[in-house]
């Protein structure tokens, strides 16, 4: 017996999707998050699936695991004592920063840079020198390493970060420096910029490598402890880490570049939206991930999910392949709270796992979005969990009765509210990726996921004139369900200024033929065989004379003399898609060249329900008060059971519906339908 387990670890829960070879059965568990060592929640998730399907630990064939470690180490400020060690002069390149603000804070007059995760004093300087054509002009001081190391050493750093001057182009300084700091500092996590992220632009290099060199040590104990127990459980398949850019990695490459974790879990809900999107024939995506801490959301276009090259998290500027996802701190968890001046607020603070939304009862007092929802008549008392887990009434009315004495409002204005500020922060989330981008969200479905994600999509969607949404099956735990529909990937790049003409085209070959033959070299110490490998490229382009680039897909194989001309206008077409003009005539230049090697993976398959004549009525468990709005009567609302539901069946609502790991909603009016699938689509407005 051959059994494949993807695991995501949530703030409020692990989800736990796995499914077995002989027989393609899935099943999804839901455990509770340990926020104080997520590797008991993975263990015990791991076990519980083995359970369920009648299986034992030596029947993991893959292991794949979407972790929020090193997301919350950054974000909590919370990761690895950590040094920097860079050119002399260039010590503040990292403090100075771009200074860009972000839209919310461009007029706010209180604004301040972030604190950064390397004190000054921990930033030392030696001298070397290598120019822009990487040419080492002045050596490296080996001595100064020494005294930097040191000097660190006694400071207690765990990590050390080295950023030297231009060493994506000739990185000999940076190896001289770690084998010295290695002598000196025998033990400590060493991130070499040219290793972690080999481009240009000194600020953005030096703040990537810092950040890797911050959640090393945390990744490095977390991995080595969880594959310990899993030994211990007798499970030997090798772990697999999700890879931000949407891709499974070894947990060796992971080690190697903890960077590449930062987006972990939200990238496999994205990757298993490109999936069902790709089976059910809809390439034109907004997805929704709603789960206990966050929500994040992301667009697909033509079926494919748009891949960045820079994104900023905790105030950090990371440059490392990601999936293009926003990330906003509305969750089932999110804590509703009154301002200074009496207004209602919810987020970013969450209850999480411990002690969780007061319904929990484990100890929470102050209100959330899920004890809004169940104020409301949305959730249930007895079907959270597929009954595992009983809600508390008493206890979320009392702690929302709290916040509506302060506010001045009845507790169902308050529930309300909570639940419409919950959709305003999530609104404006979807409208950065779309309208702000220059996109029209009623040309796109609305995918909700994530154990709160169907209670609130059918109203996003009413707000925004989204046409349809799409609820897939087992939809809380669909981002453990991505991991195992990801193929394990590695990438590289390489920054070389290249004038695109055909004169060029022998030296953009021989960067294509470098950076896949690094690529294939890591897969091969993987223990892979090199016929596995399936390569993609891309390059980094602008106009002569631009400061910024628009990625553009590069033919694999032998580029032709025509490829030239394709290239270009490739670039053209990008370049008014992102900006909304084009200069064709302008002569183009190559900064970034980017390889990423796949190697498939055995995959489950969207397991088909009978379709039958059914109207669903044998689906009805009940019924239940539910309010659509903070001051008319409640609805009663009929409560249907989904697995009970069989392809074909058409409701309208309002109604609600229920299953373990999650619970949709449907607002009044609305009409929505069960496809072949398993998937509840809806139909929002005419």
């Amino acid at each position: 017996m051959r059994v494949h387990i993807g695991i995501d670890t949530g703030g409020t829960f692990t989800d736990v999707i796995a499914f077995r070879e002989a027989d393609g059965r899935i099943v999804a568990l839901k455990v509770p998050s340990t926020p104080q060592n997520p590797a008991e929640a993975f263990i015990a998730g791991v076990r519980a699936a083995l359970e369920e399907l009648g299986a034992s630990p030596g029947d993991v064939a893959f292991l794949a695991h979407g972790t929020t470690v090193a997301t919350n180490a950054l974000l909590e400020g919370k990761g690895a004592r950590t040094g920097l060690i860079t050119t002399e002069g260039f010590r503040d390149v990292y403090e100075i920063r771009r200074l860009n603000r972000s839209f919310e804070d461009l007029y706010n007059i209180f604004w301040t840079k972030p604190t950064p995760l390397v004190p000054r004093y921990l930033r030392k300087e030696v001298r070397e020198r290598v120019n822009v054509d990487g040419v080492a002009v002045v050596s490296l001081d080996a001595d100064g390493v020494r005294d930097a190391a040191a000097a660190l050493g006694e400071e207690g750093v765990e990590s050390v970060a080295v950023c030297f001057l231009h060493s994506y182009l000739n990185p000999e300084h940076e190896r001289q420096a770690a084998a010295i700091i290695r002598e000196v500092l025998p033990g400590v996590s060493i991130s070499l910029s040219h290793e972690v992220n080999p481009e240009y632009r000194e600020y953005e290099r030096t703040s990537t490598t810092i950040v890797n060199a911050f959640v090393a040590p945390i990744i490095e104990r977390y991995l080595t402890d969880l594959e310990r127990r899993l030994a211990e459980t007798g499970v030997s398949a090798a772990l697999h880490v999700m890879h931000s850019g949407g891709a499974a990695q070894t947990g060796r490459a992971a080690r190697s570049r903890p960077i590449t974790t930062i987006l972990s879990g939200p990238a496999a809900g994205v990757i298993g939206a490109e999936a069902l999107g790709r089976e059910i024939g809809v390439s034109d995506l907004i997805t929704l991930d709603m789960g206990g801490t966050s929500t994040d959301v992301a667009l697909l276009r033509q079926g494919k999910p748009t891949l960045a090259s820079e994104s900023e998290l905790a105030g950090e500027v990371i440059r490392a392949a990601m999936l293009d996802i926003t990330t906003i701190g509305a969750g089932g968890g999110s804590i509703a709270w009154a301002d200074e001046g009496g207004r209602l607020k919810v987020g970013p603070q969450s209850a999480g796992a411990d002690p969780g939304p007061a319904c929990y009862g484990r100890g929470g007092t102050q209100p959330t979005v899920t004890d809004a929802n169940l104020v409301l008549g949305y959730l249930g008392t007895d079907a959270f969990l597929g009954g595992r887990m009983r809600l508390d009434r008493a206890a979320a009315e009392a702690a929302v009765d709290r916040l509506a004495a302060e506010l001045g409002l009845s507790r169902l204005e308050t529930a309300h509210g909570i639940f419409r500020i919950a959709n305003a922060n999530m609104l404006r989330a979807i409208r950065l990726v779309s309208v702000e981008r220059g996109l029209d969200p009623r040309r796109f479905a609305l995918l909700a996921f994530g154990g709160a994600g169907p209670v609130h999509a059918a109203a996003l969607a009413a707000e925004l004139d989204i046409p349809r949404v799409i609820v897939p099956r087992n939809p809380g735990n669909f981002s453990a369900f991505g991991l195992l529909v990801a193929d394990l990937s590695r990438d590289a790049v390489r920054t070389q200024l290249t004038p695109l003409r055909p004169e060029a085209l022998d030296g953009i070959r021989q960067v294509y033929v470098d950076l896949e033959a690094q690529l294939t070299e890591q897969f091969v110490a993987d223990g892979f065989d090199p016929g596995q490998v399936v390569f993609r490229r891309s390059v980094d382009a602008r106009y002569v004379g631009q400061a910024y680039e628009v990625n553009v897909t590069v033919p694999v194989g032998l580029l032709a003399p025509s490829d030239v001309g394709a290239l270009e206008e490739a670039f053209h077409a990008a370049h008014a898609e992102r900006y909304g003009h084009s200069a064709p005539g302008e002569p183009v230049e190559l900064v970034n060249f980017r390889a990423i090697a796949t190697v498939p993976t055995a995959k489950p398959a969207f397991p088909r329900l009978e379709r039958t004549d059914s109207d669903g009525a044998a689906a009805r468990i009940g019924e239940r008060p539910a309010w659509f709005d903070g001051s008319g009567d409640p609805v009663l609302t009929p409560v249907l059971d989904r697995d009970q539901l069989d392809a074909g069946v058409v409701l309208t609502g309002p109604a609600i519906i229920e299953e373990p790991g999650a619970t949709t909603v449907l607002l009044p009016g609305q009409r929505a339908e069960v496809d072949d699938l398993g998937n509840i689509v809806i139909a929002v407005g005419a």
